[in-house]
């Protein structure tokens, strides 16, 4: 069985690559660098409501890099402000978010 990208799903992987190195904020990308002095949170979620402004700031951008793309919830179709996303870009999507140590 063949497990490489078609071309679609490849160009689908180089946009999410692309976005994350793009716009993910700097704290979530030392994070992903292992910083000593940082420690995973537990995901921009509990960030968000987090008592460490730049922890909070840091969610709340990633959010709303997130929801531009309607990637907050990218399972959902697009017409209820999700991404759409097949099983098979779901399945890129997140492993490419792991793979960069971005938060999903």
């Amino acid at each position: 069985m063949d497990w490489s990208d078609n071309a679609e799903q490849a160009a689908f992987r180089q946009q999410v690559r692309d976005f994350v190195r793009e716009r993910l904020p700097a704290y979530y990308a030392r994070k992903a660098e292992g910083a000593p002095d940082e420690s995973w949170s537990g995901g921009w979620q509990t960030d968000r409501a987090s008592g460490d402004a730049e922890a909070s700031a840091a969610a709340r951008g990633w959010a709303a890099a997130l929801a531009e793309r309607g990637w907050v919830a990218p399972h959902w179709p697009t017409e209820y402000g999700g991404g759409g996303l097949s099983s098979m870009e779901q399945f890129i999507f997140n492993a490419e978010l792991t793979e960069l140590g971005a938060p999903s």
